[in-house]
């Protein structure tokens, strides 16, 4: 493999340097690699306003173009490591204000000239109505040093370069023929690129790692000369557009070509700014937005579309993928291209999800979805989890699907209710939901799942409204929880697991007295917020149709240097406060409840657990055959007692005479003292008779 070659594949990966480009570019006739930090860069945005600084302190912005030429706003994008390119054109002037210094009513001999020996009109005139704007000519010396002394005195006020609009290649100027001005050079392009080399002589004089960046809008048409002194190009318009409705142009034969096409100039280190104008299609902002970021991505380019403001499109603008680790792939009409840190996907057809499996170099299986798309309050339950669905609903325009494709699979959606009870009251949930193919037969597997936790801080599990399984439309299932004790909340799934199928959900309902309390039971407003998506089991990525998805590689939580073996957990059943137990010599208590505004007993109510180091066996004895009662404190922190004597199952109630006498190890006979091999994850219960003591 030639030296070149070898420069090429280092590319592709993100790991060549300045130079290295740089040997690709001189290959191609185009001058030297821009500067890593612009290679480097994923997002950029155009302008700022007053209201996005505090978002652009949050993002990872790379540069701004069209900025003021103002000292305080440059030195404060500076101190977010952001860098400032303001606007200039020497394609157009006005004639009726000044404008880059200049007012072309003052220079008509700066002016190109038609056929007809007349002032030529810019181009916009009649497209954009902008009237009184001339074409600029480049081949006239004073014009160029006009422009050069405005870049300079731009430079001097500490911007990072300029960014350069209305490039493409030049028409033909009539000056001399006429006797209006005279040109420098015999070809307009050759002047416009010798006034380009001009400006970027100055930029990296104030700053060598500065840049010229540039926009035709269209790349591929840019003039190969102007290449050489441009650090970026920009290709405006991409995908979505402010003068199309849809999505404008077929995906894989003119975009997804347009960033095949310019592969040669992104390894050369010549960034592609793409820039998406959002807000125009029926798909909404933040799905074009994420169509637009991860099809620029795929081809390496840097992209801009909408505020950092914008909630819609915010997630965006803080991320940093990192540097590819591979060129662009595919599996199954899906696009990807995997990065350091994540990877982005596009699905351009526009009927059909997709699906894909994890393959290397994908280097987790456990992602984080960045664009969310589930339902606000509704977080996912099981693996699996859930999509919201804008195409099949009961009522509204969402639903949520849950799919699985075996038995060991489980999805779902669930929310917590807080209810705080002063007295028991009935709840009944309901809601409806389809089924397509479900196996096995009704059951708490596929329904509306409660489980109840009582303000006393014990539990009351599985109420459940079961739907019938196989094939059916929309159908409604209710269940009415009757509580024996005050409800402090209740955590409701929307469940498929254990089956096979695709289910619906909507509607779901959880009332009181004919109270709502449950949030966004028709699942019609939607989340922004990311989830993660744990496909260790099927390795398997569910795409949307026409969507583009990012997702961040979600690293294991292990604690590297400390290790864990099997966890030992003790249960007393009735659940007793502080009893007394001996695991190999050492005693152990078990909760028994605490303080906040109120006596709370807690999930660990009655139990103990232990993590031991290493898988092995175990004395375990029970200390208090009979529980003494508890010393119950009357507050937080505070020596005072509610009474000495304390029901150990009721803590802040008196045991009057009750008494709780051992009775024997659940499964394991009624010696005090057992010996227990724990290999796994193990629970031992001690059951205990109760005593009244009338």
């Amino acid at each position: 493999m030639n030296a070149i070659l070898l420069i090429a594949a280092s590319v592709v990966c993100g790991a060549a340097g300045f130079e290295e480009r740089t040997a690709l570019a001189q290959t191609l006739d185009i001058g030297e690699s821009a500067p890593d930090w612009l290679v480097d860069s994923e997002t950029y945005i155009i302008g700022a306003n007053v209201q996005d600084w505090v978002s652009l302190a949050e993002s990872k912005v790379a540069f701004i173009t069209h900025c003021p030429v103002n000292r305080d706003f440059f030195a404060r994008c500076h101190a977010l490591g952001i860098r400032c390119f303001p606007y200039v054109t020497f394609y157009q002037g006005f004639a009726s204000q000044t404008y880059e210094d200049l007012n072309l009513k003052d220079h008509p001999d700066f002016i190109e000239i038609d056929a007809e020996g007349n002032l030529k009109r810019t181009g916009f005139w009649e497209s954009e109505d902008a009237k009184n704007m001339y074409t600029t000519c480049p081949n006239v010396q004073g014009y160029q040093d006009a422009m050069v002394a405005w870049v300079t005195r731009i430079m001097e006020f500490g911007a990072d370069g300029v960014f350069v609009d209305n490039l493409g290649s030049r028409g033909e100027c009539f000056g001399p023929k006429f006797n209006k001005h005279q040109h420098l050079y015999d070809d307009q392009n050759h002047a416009f690129a010798m006034l380009l080399k001009r400006v970027r002589e100055v930029v990296k004089q104030f700053k060598p790692d500065g840049a010229v960046l540039g926009n035709s809008a269209n790349p591929p048409s840019l003039p190969r000369e102007f290449w050489k002194y441009l650090d970026a190009e920009m290709l405006e318009s991409y995908i979505c557009t402010w003068v199309s409705k849809e999505r404008w142009f077929d995906w894989e034969t003119h975009w997804h070509k347009a960033g095949i096409d310019l592969q040669d100039f992104v390894r050369s280190g010549k960034q592609i700014q793409a820039l998406s104008y959002l807000g125009h299609t029926p798909y909404g902002v933040r799905e074009d937005a994420f169509f637009c970021y991860a099809s620029a991505r795929l081809a390496g380019f840097v992209w801009s579309g909408g505020s950092p403001s914008d909630p819609e499109v915010a997630d965006l603008y803080r991320l940093r993928l990192g540097r590819p680790v591979a060129e662009e792939q595919q599996q199954n009409g899906l696009y990807y291209r995997v990065f350091e840190r994540g990877m982005v996907v596009v699905n351009p057809d526009k009927e059909k999800p997709g699906e894909m499996e994890l393959l290397p170099p994908i280097p987790s299986a456990r992602l984080f979805d960045i664009f969310g798309g589930g339902a606000q309050h509704w977080d996912t339950s099981g693996p699996q989890g859930y999509v919201l669905d804008t195409k099949n609903g009961h009522s509204g325009n969402h639903s949520i699907v849950c799919t699985t494709a075996s038995v060991s699979e489980a999805a779902g959606a669930v929310q917590t209710v807080q209810l705080g009870q002063a007295t028991p009251a009935p709840i009944t949930i309901s809601g409806w939901s389809r089924a397509e193919n479900v196996s096995g037969d009704a059951d708490a597997n596929y329904s509306l799942y409660a489980d109840v936790l009582y303000s006393d801080g014990s539990p009351l599990y599985g109420q459940v409204a079961a739907f019938d399984t196989g094939t059916h439309d929309w159908q409604a299932k209710s269940v009415t929880i009757h509580p024996e004790k005050p409800i402090h909340s209740i955590t409701l799934h929307a469940l498929l697991r254990y089956k096979t199928g695709r289910v619906w959900f909507d509607d779901v309902s959880l009332e009181s007295a004919e109270l709502q309390l449950l949030r966004n039971g028709g699942f019609e407003d939607r989340s922004n917020e990311g989830r993660i998506l744990d496909l260790s089991k099927t390795r398997r990525l569910h795409v949307p149709s026409y969507s583009g998805r990012v997702y961040l590689f979600v690293p294991e939580n292990k604690d590297e240097l400390g290790s864990t073996g099997p966890k030992l957990t003790v249960v007393t059943s009735p659940a007793l406060g502080e009893v007394r137990f001996r695991i190999d010599g050492f005693d152990y208590w078990t909760h028994s409840g605490r303080w906040t505004t109120e006596y709370v007993l807690g999930p660990m109510f009655g139990k103990f657990q232990i993590i031991f180091d290493a898988p092995g066996p175990h004395t375990i004895e029970i200390v208090d055959v009979v529980p003494a009662d508890m010393k119950t404190p009357n507050g937080y922190g505070g020596g005072e007692r509610l009474g000495q004597f304390m029901d150990p199952s009721n803590p802040t109630q008196a045991s009057e005479g009750k008494r709780f006498r051992f009775r024997e190890w659940e499964g394991r006979g009624n010696d005090p003292r057992i010996r227990l091999d724990v290999l796994e994850d193990t629970t031992v219960s001690a059951l205990f008779d109760v005593e009244t003591g009338k």
